[in-house]
Order: structure tokens, then sequence, then C-alpha cells
């Protein structure tokens, strides 16, 4: 019927084969022409599949009467021979091109496009090529690999035989638009990213020189943060990256990869953007090729002309300001720019990496025990920078103690208020059950320059401070020493699963644990652990949130172009507080939105949630979801009253 719109969905149905080839050409222009004639004269069954009606591309196409001689170089060099060369000593024989074309003061080769047609078919029939004319490639076969990522089967065609698959060995995409190797992109990544069952996969589904990704902020409110992207099989040139929101916007990025990194079939770039995302929301931002403009792209010596100074390595922003060690990364200098103040104890050899080990006796997977001895790691066999940039800088290093070996990266962001550890160790301690052996125990620590107030963590709905104690406390997210006279804080902020120690002048966060009890080999194998060093306000509310961006950090999916009900940028929710913090979002069994919050400081606090609409209704609920009064509606807000160290709980009706 005329004036329908919308979609149709095309039934699934079986294609018939149309052959199997080792190589398969896409596009007859003269490099797809050559490309099949070299894999024909090999022994390889060989199929050239062109969507026009003619061989020879634009050179045939567009009845151009002669091709440019880069044949020669101005030295009178022939530079290009083989299959080419071949071809016009063809069009001379033929009378329609000058045997004089061998020189370099010949700017341009003449030629008949008929005749170079006839010329070349008559050459790919000598050779074996099979040849499909008036063929599309519309789709291509894959089949999956290890790993869940997949590799090229084949390739979907139609034409006036109608739809078919052809499979094949080896793809040569000659159709100056990639169109074999934009749709391979799609998918790529499936299995990437998610070590040790963490992490957010994000297998691509776009494809070309434009991507598009949405990024996310699990943050009860709005964000600017960084975020790493990662981008695969692009075929654009790295130099020339430019990445706008969806208004046209420029956002800051950095490349982390200056050339491409295989991963199975595919290959990949990362890349960190820094990009302002509303709370419990999300933005659209495009990746594309950028015009030359009016500068020329220079390509500048990747090694320095000039021996390295190796000094101590400092990282710097306008938080904080960190001195690390040259020979072995450990943290010497740490300075709180809000007061001025040091925070790593002079002297004391830095933060970092500690190997305590614990009496066997009272140590198990639960408890740490009594400290017998302490080994920093200092170990190092490599210390290289990072690549420098406008967000992020750091350096990486590779250290080993007893078995087991480390890699740790350090880095911070031009506008965070900690330094990012990432390690990755493959820890092969353990403690046999026969005794007379101490309990390896992996963990980073802190020397303090000042005794604090007290050490605090997080817990389940609040915090709890203690003074120095001999023994591992449990903390959700971090462990910090707090100087209230000042109002600031030294936290780390972990992912990892065991708890924080503040004693001796020493803030430590246990990794790895290799007790015996009840598992005898609990530890052994790879680890990937998050930390940060974090100065921050000793407001718990404040580390609270801090932490909570740490661990967990924005996130992208890559996406496409196409119609959608959604704005490309948008929130769920937004809270106010001064005290209060986001608990927990979910449905009920009804539908209704369930928002649980806490309040952090001992105080009374008023509490307000910004919605994308308007409320219906909006009760205070117990645990059970009993209702226990009615919440205050106003526009898309509600808004309720919270008691000191209280937990409250929001049920709102659309």
């Amino acid at each position: 019927m005329s004036g329908q719109t919308g979609k149709y969905i095309e039934k699934q149905r079986e294609l018939p084969v149309y052959g199997e080839f080792d190589v398969i050409v896409a596009g007859a222009g003269m490099s797809g022409c050559c490309a099949s004639i070299a894999a024909a004269r090999l022994g390889v069954n060989t199929l050239l599949v062109e969507r026009s009606g003619m061989l020879g591309g634009v050179a045939t196409s567009s009845m151009m009467s002669s091709i440019t001689n880069y044949f020669f170089t101005s030295g009178n060099k022939q530079i290009i021979k083989g299959i080419p060369d071949e071809i016009i000593s063809k069009l001379v024989e033929a009378g329609v091109s000058s045997p004089h074309w061998k020189n370099s003061a010949v700017p341009q080769i003449p030629h008949n496009a008929d005749v170079i047609q006839v010329v070349m078919y008559n050459m790919m029939k000598e050779a074996g090529v099979r040849i499909l004319l008036h063929t599309y490639i519309s789709d291509v076969v894959t089949e999956p690999l290890p790993g869940g990522d997949r590799a090229l089967k084949g390739i979907i065609i139609e034409n006036k035989a109608g739809r078919q698959a052809v499979y094949g060995k080896t793809a040569v995409d000659c159709t100056g638009d990639a169109d074999i190797a934009d749709t391979m992109s799609e998918g790529a990544g499936v299995g990437y990213g998610i070590e040790h069952f963490s992490g957010v996969p994000s297998p691509d589904t776009g494809k070309g020189k434009v991507r598009i990704f949405n990024i996310f902020n699990p943050s009860a409110h709005e964000r600017t943060d960084t975020v790493e992207i990662t981008v695969w099989d692009w075929m654009g040139d790295l130099k020339r990256v430019a990445i706008e929101d969806h208004a046209g916007n420029p956002l800051p990025f950095q490349l982390i990869d200056n050339e491409y990194t295989r991963y199975w079939d595919h290959q990949y770039f990362r890349l960190i953007v820094e990009a302002t995302v509303p709370a419990t929301g999300y933005i659209t931002v495009v990746m594309k090729e950028a015009e030359l403009g009016a500068e020329y792209p220079f390509i500048f010596n990747r090694f320095p002309r000039t021996t390295p100074e190796y000094k101590p390595v400092t990282l710097e922003n306008d938080h904080i300001k960190a001195f690390f060690s040259p020979e072995n990364g450990a943290l010497l200098s740490l300075i709180d720019k809000k007061t001025g103040k040091e925070r790593i104890k002079c002297g004391s050899g830095g933060g970092g990496l500690v190997l305590w080990n614990c009496e066997s006796r009272s140590n198990n997977a639960w408890l740490i025990g009594r400290i017998l001895g302490r080994t920093p790691v200092t170990k190092t066999f490599r210390l290289t920078p990072l690549r420098d940039g406008d967000l992020r800088s750091g350096f990486e290093m590779e250290q080993e103690i007893m078995s087991s070996k480390i890699t740790t990266t350090v880095s911070l962001d031009r506008n965070a208020r900690a330094l990012a550890y990432s390690f990755v160790i493959d820890w092969h301690e353990y403690t046999s059950r026969d005794g007379g052996k101490n309990v390896p125990v992996l963990t980073f620590s802190l020397p303090l320059a000042d005794a604090p107030s007290a050490y605090q963590t997080d817990v389940a709905a609040g915090s709890i401070r203690r003074q120095s104690l001999y023994q591992d406390v449990s903390g959700l997210q971090y462990g910090a020493a707090v100087y209230d006279a000042e109002d600031r804080a030294l936290a780390i902020v972990s992912d990892c699963k065991y708890g924080y120690r503040g004693c001796e002048g020493i803030l430590s966060n246990t990794l790895i644990n290799s007790a015996n009890r009840p598992d005898p080999y609990p530890e052994r194998g790879m680890h990937k652990i998050n930390l940060w060093v974090a100065v921050d306000s000793a407001c718990p509310k404040g580390l609270q949130e801090a932490a909570a961006e740490f661990c967990r950090p924005m996130n992208y999916l890559h996406t496409g172009s196409h119609k959608g009900t959604l704005a490309p940028a948008g929130a769920l929710l937004d809270l106010c507080a001064e005290t209060s913090v986001l608990s927990s979002v979910g449905l009920t069994c009804d539908g209704s939105l369930l928002v649980r919050v806490y309040e952090t400081c001992g105080k009374a606090d008023n509490v307000t949630v910004s919605l994308p609409f308007v409320a219906k209704a909006a009760n205070l609920v117990d645990l059970d979801e009993n209702v226990l009064g009615a919440a205050k509606i106003s526009g898309t807000s509600v808004s309720f009253p919270i008691a000191a160290n209280s937990i409250a709980a929001v049920k709102i009706c659309k």
C-alpha cells in the first residue's frame, strides 16, 4: 500500500552455495584484477566479484584515456613491475599505448578503455580466474573461534541468480570502500575485557570510519570522568581521530595505543575520552576521521635522539603531586595540594607493595595472622613511562617477589583526586600443610607522614572509625587515615576482597592471602586488582561517593546509527542530599521504582530525587515495602526526610 512506512522482517531461509574457493577477491578495479590474476597463477582456486558490468574500475567505467605513470621515480628507476607492467606491455602490443612509456618523463600512459578490459579478461581466463559481474556483496559468513571471537568463512552475494553464499579460505578486499573489512568489525571483541569473569563485555556493532558509543554513568550525580574505549577494525588514520558528542561538540580524548594490537582475527586500539554524563544516565559520542585541515600532518620520530634522564617519576595535576622512585616505583612523596601537606613519611622507603610473612598457626582464609616479617617488593626489571597526553600520565613496571611476577600500571588523570594502580599478578606462592613455613600475604602499604585522628572504613549503610589496631578490618570499598583538624583524609580504595589495617603509622590493604586453611592452594594463578590512593575530604559521604566512583567507573557500549525512542543523552534519576547517599535502585513486583538511601554523617537530612517523569504516587516504605508514610511530590521531584544514621526507602509509582 502506498504511504506505508516502518520495517519488514525477512523470514530466515536457506541459501544455495555458489561454490568454495581458496581466494575471493572483492572488486574488479585495477588492484582487484591484478590480485586475482596473481592468486590464480599460484594455482589456487580464485573468484573475482564485481558489482558493475566491466573490469578495470574507474580506469574503464569513467572512460579514462590514460593512466598516471607511477611506475618510475623521478630518477627514472622503475619501482612497479609484475602484472601492472605486463598489462601496459600488452596494451602497447595492441597498438593503443605508446612504446615509449617506460620513462619518468612520460607523466601519463595512454590506453583504450575497451581494449584494456579485453586484455585483463584474457589474462584472467588464461590464469583460470572465475569472474562474477553485476554481483553485490551484501554480508559476510563467519565461524566461531576459541574465546568467543569469529573468523571470516565466506561472503553473501546477490545477483540475477538470487542470494547465494560463497565459501572462501581467504578474502582480498579491493572494493575501495572496505565492504568486507567494515562488516567484519561487527561482533569483534566478544570475549575481550572480561578477564576472571568480571568487567563489561562490549562487542563491536559498528562499521566504517564513523563509530558511535554510549557512555553510562552509574553514580546518582552528574559526573565528569574519563572512560577507556576499545575500537575494533577501524580503517582510518590514527593521527586523525576525532571525538564529538551527539551535537557535534568536540570532546577531549587521548590515544593509549599508537598502533593496532592483534586479537584473534581482529585488531584494535584504545583511547580515553573525558565526558560529562548526567546522573545515572548516558550520553552518545561519535568517533570519526577528521579532515586534514590547513596543516600538513607530520610523522615524528618515535625515538629520541638524546639519552634520556632516568630521574624520579613525577605525576601531578591540580589536586595532588606524587614522586616515585626511579629504581623500584615506590611512592616517595604525595602532596595534598589543597593543604600543601605531605602524606608519605620521609625516609620510609615509600608506599607500595609489601610481602608480609604471617604466622601459619594463626592465619587462615578469613583472618590475617601475626606478622613475623615484612619485605617490600623492590626487585624491578622494567619501569617505562606511559604514552603521555593531556588527560592521563603514568608509568608501567614489572617486578618479582619470591616465585611470583607482578605488572603494575600507575596513572593519574588530569581531574582525578587519586593515583590509580592496576596490578596484574601471576601468583605462585602457597603454604604447605606440613608446617614450618610462614604464610605469604601480599599487601599495599602507605607509611604516613603524620599520625591520623582515626582510621575509617566503609561498611554496609555507613562507616566505622577506629584507633590503631593490629588486625585487618572489613571495608567494602576503602580504608582511610582521617585528619579531623584539616577535614582531610588519605584513603586506599580497592576492588579487592580483603580488608584494611591502620597501625604503627601505616595504612595498608591486603591483596592476596596464601593461607592453607581450608583450601591448601587458595590464591595460585592470575589476579587483576585495581587500587586507588586518594586525597579527599574526611566527610564520610565524600569518601563514600569518591570510592564508589573509583570502584564503579563509567562504562560504554558500542552502538550504531538507528532510530529509537530515547534521546541521545538522558538520565534515570538524580539524588540531592547533604549527608545521604544512594544505596540501590530497582523495580518492585508491581513495576514501581524503589529507591533506597542511607545517611552517613550522623545528621538528620532531607533527600530529593529528581526523575525523568512526574510521579503518580510516592510513599516511604520499610524493608518489606510496607507503607510508612507519603513522600512529597513536586513536579518531577520526590523529597522526604531521613533520620541520622538511618536507612530510608521510597516507592515511586509512574
